[in-house]
């Protein structure tokens, strides 16, 4: 469920374990997966390299298991899509490496997001073409959750007569 990209050697490519995905999709219901090809798509609509998923509109609620390359893009765009001033996407889940040493973990996701560590390696599922070995992951993986948060302006005038009545 990543985007195809191969950098010194990194295999950033390979999809989500099915089991993984439905677990959280049982959940949350995602409708667009942000980072995907043909093969390893998990949701009718998704982004792919081609149309670059950092140039559009998030909408709706997403799921995302970036390259690993260069995370803060795909960290910045979750947040301005759930938390920023045009919140256009209710819910963005981005499955990511556990960093906990690099600026996009202390300054978008430590203080925006909810964080779930997941027990184990996760074994991702490599690319058709892939001819080497299945080896065991090299870091841990975190589940991050970017969420819009309701505030009192979103009802509206009569949302604030309604409550006053009450």
């Amino acid at each position: 469920m990543t985007i195809a990209r191969k950098r010194a050697g990194k295999r950033s490519n390979w999809a989500t374990p099915a089991a993984l995905f439905a677990r959280y999709h049982t959940r949350y219901r995602f409708t667009c997966d942000r980072a995907a090809e043909a093969w390893n798509a998990k949701l009718p609509t998704f982004f792919s390299e081609e149309q670059n998923a950092l140039e559009q509109v998030w909408t709706g609620c997403g799921f995302t298991n970036p390259p690993y390359d260069d995370l803060w893009p795909w960290c910045a765009q979750a947040l301005a899509a759930t938390l920023g001033k045009e919140r256009t996407s209710e819910l963005e889940l981005l499955l990511l490496p556990v960093r906990t040493d690099r600026d996009w973990f202390h300054e978008i996701v430590l203080p925006f997001a909810r964080i779930e560590y997941l027990r184990g390696r996760v074994n991702m599922v490599p690319p058709p073409e892939w001819k080497g070995r299945n080896n065991q992951p090299a870091e841990a993986s975190m589940i991050v959750v970017f969420e819009r948060r309701i505030h009192a302006g979103d009802f509206g005038r009569n949302g604030d007569a309604d409550r006053r009545a009450r």
